[in-house]
Parts: C-alpha cells; structure tokens; sequence
C-alpha cells in the first residue's frame, strides 16, 4: 500500500484532480498532466508504482494521511468528481443506501410506486429487511411517508441527497 509520503512524492491534489509532480514511465504522461483514467464503474484510477487505486481513497490518503478502512461515497453521486468537498466515507450500509434510482423506476422515488390503478405503497429497505409504509391515495403522500421512513432509520446520514426529500421540496409540500 502507498503512504502519503510517496504518494505527495509523484502526485499533487489540488482538492479537486491529481495531478503529476513526476511523470510515470510513460511516453504519453507529462509532468503536470492530470492523473488517472475512468474506470467501468465511473471511478477515477491512478496507477502508482505499478499498483492501481481510486482516486477517491488516493485523496483520503493525501489529505488525512490514512486509508479509510470504509469506503469513499460521493455526495453528488458521481464518482468522477473526488474532490475534496464531494467525498465522504461510509460503511457498506451507507453505500447501499445512496445508491441511485433504478432504471425501471417509475416513479422518481426510491421505494414508491404504483401499487394498482388508485394507491401508491411506500416501502423502505434496511439491513435485509422491507418495511411496509402503507397504501397511500396520493403519490406525494407516500413520498412523504417514505421521507419520514428515512429519518427514522437515519438514511439521511449517509443519503445527503434523498429522492424523497427532493420531490416533496419541488412539489413545495411541507415535511
């Protein structure tokens, strides 16, 4: 594993990108280039010494001096941007929870959806298990049933951008 002293040694981070103090041996890297190449997951890769690292826990690294034992999550959900401001570190749970909306979301809000031609059913998954919020006639009133379900189980402590919350603020619903 890198220590921060290697790693301030060939990168700099500048809280927002790395970038190269000595160029790798490569033809096409330069002193001063950005470091790093996206990885199929959208992760941000740099290759040090041979050894391939996110660049999310490169940045832990430079800045606190450790490697978070957790992993990095991204307040923004985009795991390209590992800037300083946008990482935050989270246990599994926490990563589970920030996940983004499923393609076959309907909805717009995680854990809601239609549950016949009149109701909504809001439901809320957490450490293996589904919790029935209830059958609900108005779509905002199963958001809002799903928001307080979050509270509850502290999903706002690893989810800084709840869909839920979100829809009830556009909607300009109180909480």
């Amino acid at each position: 594993m890198i220590t921060q002293k290697r790693l301030k040694e060939v990168l700099y981070y500048d809280l927002e990108k790395f970038y190269w103090r000595v160029a790798p041996k490569s033809n096409r890297v330069k002193q001063g280039d950005e470091a790093g190449t996206t990885g199929s997951d959208g992760h941000i890769m740099i290759s040090v010494d041979g050894t391939l690292y996110k660049a999310g826990r490169l940045a832990f690294l430079y800045m606190e001096g450790v490697v978070p034992d957790e992993l990095c999550i991204f307040y923004n959900n985009n795991p390209s941007d590992y800037s300083w401001e946008n990482i935050k570190i989270a246990n599994r749970y926490c990563i589970n929870r920030n996940n983004t909306i499923r393609k076959n979301n309907t909805s717009g809000v995680p854990g809601v959806y239609r549950y016949n031609e009149n109701k909504w059913r809001a439901i809320l998954r957490t450490e293996g298990k589904c919790h029935s919020l209830g059958l609900w006639d108005n779509f905002l009133d199963a958001v809002r049933a799903r928001y307080h379900a979050e509270v509850k189980y502290k999903f706002l402590e690893c989810n800084t951008n709840s869909p839920a919350l979100k829809c009830l603020r556009d909607h300009g619903k109180c909480i």
